[in-house]
């Protein structure tokens, strides 16, 4: 007996090594040739160099961080990167406040924990494209082997090596290592997350429940629009927790005191530099607004007044727009992909989704087991067609390796029921 459990250890083990360092060669390799040969770009940048190529948000992340490098303190940045720094002073979806009497200014735009990734890591190994896409090559490739533990822990092995290959080989979790965008960093803690919170309240063990709580709250960190679950999710330890209504109130304060700690100081450093205790941030429902072009009569740079604001003005506008946005957010590809990316992301999803669809309709008795991946996927399909998605983007990312399980799943009772025997 003991053989046999060494023998399927060392089995478990060789499959996921397997899988991480195949992630890793394909996120290596497949930005390489992307960069190099398909848009004829230099791979690498350094110093300078790099700044003058950032991309659209990645000029927020990295100005941000090269600010906390400078010595400027999280959640600074010099306003001159802007083409004209009076029209962003303005603005009224970004916080700003100004550092001495320099170009320097405090902002909310966006989270702190990727710009203080960043900074970490250009200080470690200097300014570069190296300095923050080899890190994100191997929490990439980790996240392929949490998807393939947490997927064996809600279905099977089949379906946890079917789940894990998904994740691995998905171009747009491929190609994303190489952005300076957070996307890489919190897909990582939101599956560590929900892997150690699941585990921790089946198995109804308060130290994993404790990380996966702080794994959380590092994922609100990272993007902000994870924040409004929170309470969601505590409401899911109560329903599932195993034990008498005193165990379940006590794993409902450890999570709640334990994602509160992670959050805190980022709320205090928006109370001392703006006076305003949250860690929310202010360009969420002002960004739905530009897109839409009702122009709303803005109420401050608040999210929530800002959608309320925009709701009670145009309702049936608001509501066409919203129901267009959900289904761009489960579509294949966005208005602004480029034909190439329209053809290999319309290939994806054909594979992909509609097993997928197939799979969290068929998932009958498990359904208690996977129904936090349910709730969390319909909330941020939800929140994003109210907010942050556009027409031009399919920011489905954080969702996608979840997608990814329910795919194998589908897959495996597809397969089932064509093989069984008809009457």
């Amino acid at each position: 007996m003991k053989n046999i459990m060494v023998n399927i250890l060392n089995k478990r083990t060789i499959i996921l090594l397997s899988i991480f360092l195949t992630a890793v060669f394909l996120r290596l390799a497949g930005n390489f040739i992307r960069e190099v040969y398909v848009f004829n770009k230099p791979f690498a940048f350094y110093g300078d160099e790099l700044s003058k190529n950032y991309a659209s948000h990645e000029i927020w992340y990295g100005k941000t961080a090269e600010a906390l490098y400078a010595g400027k303190g999280i959640g600074a940045i010099d306003i001159n990167f802007y083409t004209n720094p009076a029209e962003l002073l303005n603005r009224n979806d970004v916080l700003l406040r100004q550092i001495g009497s320099t170009s320097y200014y405090y902002h909310n735009y966006i989270a702190p924990l990727y710009p203080v990734f960043l900074a970490l890591f250009f200080l470690l190994f200097g300014v570069s494209t190296w300095a923050f896409f080899l890190p994100q090559v191997l929490i990439g490739a980790l996240t392929c082997v949490l998807i393939y533990i947490l997927a064996e822990e809600l279905f099977d092995t089949k379906t946890a090596f079917l789940s894990a290959i998904a994740v691995t080989f998905y171009p747009d979790l491929i190609f994303w290592t190489y952005t300076m965008r957070p996307e890489t960093i919190f897909i990582f803690f939101l599956t560590l997350s929900f892997w150690l919170i699941h585990k921790g309240t089946m198995e109804v063990r308060f130290p994993l429940l404790a990380a996966g709580a702080a794994s959380y709250g590092l994922v609100c960190l990272t993007r902000n629009s994870f924040t409004p679950f929170i309470p969601i999710l505590i409401f899911w330890v109560l329903m599932a927790w195993d034990g008498s209504i005193k165990k379940k109130l006590l794993a409902v304060l450890i999570s709640t005191i334990v994602v509160s700690a992670v959050l805190f100081p980022w709320a205090l450093h928006n109370k001392i530099v703006f006076h305003r205790f949250s860690p929310m941030l202010s360009e969420v429902s002002n960004i739905q607004a530009f897109k839409m072009s009702i122009n709303p009569r803005y109420t401050g740079p608040s999210s929530k007044e800002t959608l309320i604001t925009l709701v009670r003005q145009n309702p049936a506008a608001s509501a066409r727009h919203f129901a267009k946005k959900f289904i761009y957010f489960w579509g294949a590809f966005g208005s602004e992909s480029k034909p190439f990316a329209r053809i290999y992301k319309t290939t994806v999803w054909i594979i992909i989704f509609p097993l997928a669809f197939w799979g969290i309709f068929r998932i009958g008795e498990r359904w208690s087991r996977v129904f936090l991946l349910y709730v969390f996927i319909l909330y941020y399909s939800i929140v994003h067609s109210f907010s942050f998605v556009d027409y031009g983007l399919i920011l489905r990312y954080p969702i996608q390796p979840f997608i990814s399980i329910f795919f194998a799943y589908g897959f495996f009772n597809f397969y089932e029921r064509l093989k069984l025997p008809k009457n």
